[in-house]
Order: structure tokens, then C-alpha cells, then sequence
């Protein structure tokens, strides 16, 4: 995220930056030279890059900096906003991209930032079910944001001169009208120049002209292609479902019956989630990152729908947590029974699981025919990490027992 900075000490062309990578990490004040960006970014302009400085050389009594952890602080000074220099960004919750490392931070920053004014929206003197009707129709035949999309990269993609090309800088203004299409009334016309004459081999349109990319996504979807495991299935299901026998607490059989209902529950809530989004995987459905993104929604933007997924797995794997392990019965005393109750019902969740015995216990999903990639035959095991801390602990005393 990113806010500004209220003192008016940054000047334009700084920026501040603390970050922490995990929780109970120290904070890390990044300083010297950084590339910030906004997702979607489509001209070469728009990558700002700019210098972060030292907590050391602002004062000490702007005690609010302290807090500004994972979040960029954007000076107020300027001719123009630094937010509205990456892709017209605003500082209304907006997420954006850095990275301080010298391999990544672009070198050749001649080139200015895209000017992102609106035209003005049309006016009209009334507004009528008719006028609401007319726009909705407007805007389903005009909602060409996608298409916008696909020829910037095509043709970034086989220009030398990659997204400077000027075929993509227009195509870039293009996006920034379509954008605001809703708000303004004024739609984006593509030309006939804006087709590309072929695309890469990543984006398999195997209806077009395809040409073999030599740039870094190229390359990395080509040796991804090629590179084919033998026994494929036999090695994803030896380390899908390996039994981690250490994890099994002598005790947790009196919460296995439980842990095989409660499992039912929340496989059918999860796969309900892969079946609304047409998600083939559980890996894709928990990590939030879509390896195919189905037909059905190639019209929304890719980033907004793999966040949606995650916080919605993020909501169930925590709705589960609550409800199970945020409480433990009252006649339960001292914190040592109560660890060991909770650490119990955690090793049923894993062993209900990954245990050979109860692998097939699992939830086919009605109407799995619909997807894309039916993964009916294999068991769904995130149930079993939702009380990763406690598994974690479990492993951590057991590798210790043995040590001793």
C-alpha cells in the first residue's frame, strides 16, 4: 500500500520504505535506489524509479514512520503525484510493486510516465431507464480491456524495442481510456495498427500465428514445457500424501471421528470455491495463482480474481481455525492440558488426512464433469495444515525428544 508523507520532508523523487518479511521479524529499512510500479503496468514510463531513504537522516519525532511497515511513503512535494506516475495509481488502497534489487531496477529511465487525465464524462440532462439501459450495452460491447491486454504483450513481445515500441504506448494510452470508460462515457477504439502480427508461444492462441519468444517469459515457459518428469503421477502422490508418522500424538483417537466430519464439511466448502471459479487444483485454490485461467473469466482482471480466491480460502481456512481451536472446553485446567487438547485434536486433522486408512474418505464434487481438470481420485489435504502452528510445535518437541 502507500501513503503520504504528511511532514513535507521527502522531496520529490523520494521515497520511504520499512518492510518485514515474516512476522516477529525484525523491520527492515530499505534505502538507496528502488523500482516502484503498479499492476497493470503498460508503459515503459510508468516504472518509477526513485531513492529511499535512511530512517536516520528524518527526524526522530515523526514517531508515525515507525509504523509504516510492508508500505511506501510517497513525498507530497512535486510537479506530479509519484502514485499517478505509475499507472495514474491514487493512494485509495492501490498495491504496488518493489524491488531494491540492482538486476531488477531498470537502467534506461528516459522515457516519462504516461499522462493518465481523463477526458471529461459526458453529461446529460437527465438520467432514464433508458439511458441506464443504453450504457449497460455500451459497455458490454465496449469492455474490450482484455483484448487491449493481449495485443500489448503480443507485440512487446516480438518489438525490439519491447514496450517502447509505439504501437504499445498507444495501445497503453488505449487501456488507461478503457479503464475509465465507466466513469467517463468515452470508449477505446482499437485500429487496425494495433493488431499484432503474431503471438508468443506462452500466451497459446492456437487459433493465431505463433512465434517462439525470445524474451524472459519465453524462455521460461519454454523449459517448463519441455521439462517432463517420468512417473509424473507416481512422484506427486508419493510426496502429495506422505504419512508423517512423528506428526500422530498418542491421544488423538478420541477426536478422530470428529476430525473425519468436520474434514466432509470443509472439503465441500473448498471445493465449492474451485467449483464457482472453475479451479482445477487445490494447490491453485490455496495459493490463489491460477496456472489456466478458464473462459469464463478472461474478462476480469487476473490479479483481482486470484485475490478474491485467496481471501476467500484465507476465510474458510480461518473460520475453521476459530471454531475449533480458539476454545477449549471449561473444566480443562492449567495451560499444559490445555496444549495437550489442542495438540491432540491437531494430530487428528493431520492423521484424518494423510493416513493410508483415510485417504479415500473425501468429497467428490457434484458436477465435476464441468471442470477443466477433474482431481476427483486425489484427496484434498489443506484441511490438515489449518492448525499449522500446532503441527509445527508437534514436529519441533519430537525433533527434539530425539535429539536427546
Amino acid at each position: 500500500k502507500g501513503v503520504m508523507d504528511e511532514s513535507g520532508l521527502l522531496e520529490y523523487g523520494q521515497v520511504f520504505i520499512q518492510v518485514r518479511r515474516k512476522d516477529n521479524e525484525p523491520v527492515e529499512n530499505v534505502f538507496g535506489r528502488v523500482a516502484v510500479a503498479k499492476n497493470p503496468c503498460l508503459h515503459p514510463g510508468d516504472v518509477r524509479v526513485l531513492d529511499a531513504v535512511r530512517r536516520s537522516e528524518l527526524p526522530e519525532v515523526l514517531l508515525w514512520l515507525d509504523d509504516m511497515v510492508n508500505c511506501v511513503v510517497f513525498p507530497r512535494n512535486g510537479h506530479r503525484p509519484h502514485p499517478d506516475e505509475c499507472s495514474g495509481s491514487d493512494l485509495d488502497g492501490d498495491d504496488y510493486f518493489i524491488t531494491w534489487d540492482p538486476r531488477l531496477i531498470p537502467t534506461n529511465t528516459s522515457t516519462d510516465p504516461m499522462d493518465y487525465d481523463a477526458k471529461p464524462a459526458k453529461n446529460v440532462e437527465e438520467v432514464t431507464m433508458e439511458l441506464i439501459a443504453e450504457f449497460f450495452i455500451d459497455y458490454m460491447k465496449n469492455d474490450i480491456l482484455g483484448r487491449i491486454s493481449n495485443y500489448h504483450k503480443a507485440i512487446a513481445d516480438l518489438s525490439a524495442q519491447g514496450a517502447r515500441d509505439p504501437r504499445c504506448k498507444e495501445l497503453a494510452q488505449l487501456h488507461s481510456t478503457a479503464v475509465d470508460y465507466p466513469k467517463t462515457g468515452h470508449a477505446a477504439k482499437i485500429e487496425a495498427s494495433h493488431y499484432p502480427d503474431s503471438y508468443p508461444d506462452f500466451m497459446k492462441k492456437k487459433d493465431k500465428i505463433n512465434h517462439t519468444s525470445e524474451k524472459a517469459i519465453g524462455k521460461l515457459f519454454q523449459r517448463i514445457k519441455h521439462h517432463k518428469p517420468k512417473n509424473l503421477e507416481h512422484l506427486m502422490r508419493r510426496f502429495y500424501l506422505h504419512f508423517d508418522r512423528s506428526l500422530r500424538v498418542p491421544g488423538h483417537e478420541k477426536f478422530v471421528k470428529e476430525a473425519i466430519n468436520i474434514k466432509e464439511m470443509y472439503d465441500s466448502k473448498l471445493r465449492s470455491i474451485m467449483s464457482r471459479f472453475n479451479i482445477g487444483t487445490e494447490a491453485e485454490a490455496i495459493g490463489g495463482y491460477m496456472v489456466r485461467v478458464p473462459r469464463s473469466l478472461r474478462q476480469r482482471n487476473l490479479f483481482d480474481v486470484q485475490q478474491q480466491v485467496r481471501l476467500e480460502t484465507c476465510r474458510l481456512r480461518r473460520k475453521f481455525f476459530e471454531e475449533h481451536f480458539n476454545k477449549v472446553p471449561d473444566f480443562l485446567e492449567g495451560e499444559a492440558v490445555r496444549n495437550l487438547y489442542l495438540r491432540e485434536k491437531a494430530s487428528a486433522w493431520y492423521v484424518v488426512t494423510y493416513s493410508p486408512a483415510h485417504q479415500q474418505r473425501h468429497i467428490r464434487l457434484p458436477g465435476a464433469r464441468h471442470c477443466r481438470r477433474r482431481q476427483d481420485d486425489q484427496p484434498l489435504v489443506s484441511f490438515a495444515w489449518v492448525p499449522l502452528k500446532m503441527l509445527c510445535q508437534i514436529k519441533k518437541d519430537q525433533s527434539r525428544e530425539n535429539t536427546f
